[in-house]
């Protein structure tokens, strides 16, 4: 089974600079091999003997903002020990990151026929838009990179209380309304604690750092403190926008007019998908190829490997 984990940012109603503005969810999936490497390696840097003190667990805001178990840090060292794990997010090639953003202001400010137009596609609130885009790209991601019986289990870290219900909620409300239900790749929601799993930890990384890039972009004034980000890493949050899953006001109004036109929210606006059956007469395992829209075509024909053999397939498109 793939694993999936994902930490969200956002939630707060209140604080020094007011209720949140940027609603998002950060998550990486892999297999349980990649898995096993990555807590291996981000275990080594939190062991590391140069820290002025041993860390449980790594949990970004705590360590901007110097508090918690980061409290006697000095910067130089909190920023060195943000920067080494991110080093090993960017390092894990085999753990794939899935975001989504929304912009609170943004997604108020539509006009009401809009709102309930996406109330009546279950995309009511701006939890509602981040977690539905979730759910599709991991399936997407996981039919993509796997195989098409693939199952994935998503963990969510089980620390923001009142957001637990609400992910369960939206989860069991999207597995009943999705027309394979029965074959969901996204098999099952599970909550932990960040202090037991490092890929929680890294899910936090990539869901503050996605916050503090939208409030950048649209309220520079009101962000809160945050490291410098390696390009590498950066690149990866920005990721979120062409992947399909930055809703800021153009995103919106996007999701509006393709429900307008009678169509569902994609996981991605240019993917198509299509299911096949390896040809190798010793595998014959199902999965599904993935075409970029963007990327010509001229002869029809996709060459995608298989992903439980590796065999190249020839895929007639459409």
């Amino acid at each position: 089974m793939v694993l999936g984990f994902a930490d969200g940012s956002g939630s707060h109603t209140g604080s020094l600079r007011g209720p949140a503005k940027v609603r998002c969810i950060g998550a990486f999936i892999g297999d349980e091999s990649a898995w096993l490497d990555f807590d291996k390696r981000w275990n080594a840097v939190l062991a590391k003997p140069e820290w002025p003190s041993q860390v449980t667990r790594f949990h970004s805001y705590d360590c901007v903002n110097q508090i918690g178990e980061f409290r006697d840090w000095s910067y130089a060292q909190r920023l060195a020990i943000f920067g080494d794990l991110v080093g090993v997010i960017v390092d894990s090639p085999q753990i794939i990151g899935v975001g989504s953003s929304n912009i609170i202001d943004h997604f108020q400010g539509l006009p009401p026929a809009d709102l309930n137009l996406l109330k009546s596609e279950h995309l009511g609130t701006p939890l509602e838009i981040v977690c539905q885009f979730l759910f599709q790209r991991i399936i997407t991601r996981t039919r993509e990179r796997f195989g098409e019986s693939e199952q994935i289990a998503l963990t969510f870290d089980n620390e923001p209380a009142p957001d637990g219900d609400e992910y369960s909620k939206l989860y069991a409300e999207y597995a009943a309304r999705y027309p394979l239900s029965g074959t969901l790749a996204l098999k099952s929601l599970h909550f932990a604690s960040g202090k037991d799993l490092p890929a929680l930890q890294a899910a936090d990384i990539f869901s503050y750092t996605t916050y503090q890039w939208e409030m950048d972009t649209h309220y520079p004034k009101n962000a809160e403190p945050h490291f410098p980000v390696i390009p590498a890493f950066l690149r990866m949050v920005e990721a979120i926008e062409p992947e399909g899953g930055r809703y800021n006001l153009d995103g919106l109004r996007g999701l509006v007019s393709m429900i307008k036109a009678g169509k569902k929210m994609q996981p991605h606006p240019h993917l198509q998908e299509k299911s096949i059956v390896c040809s190798n007469v010793d595998c014959g395992k199902p999965f599904v190829a993935v075409y970029d829209t963007r990327t010509p075509l001229p002869d029809g024909i996709l060459q995608r490997p298989c992903p439980h053999c590796q065999q190249s397939n020839d895929v007639s498109w459409p």
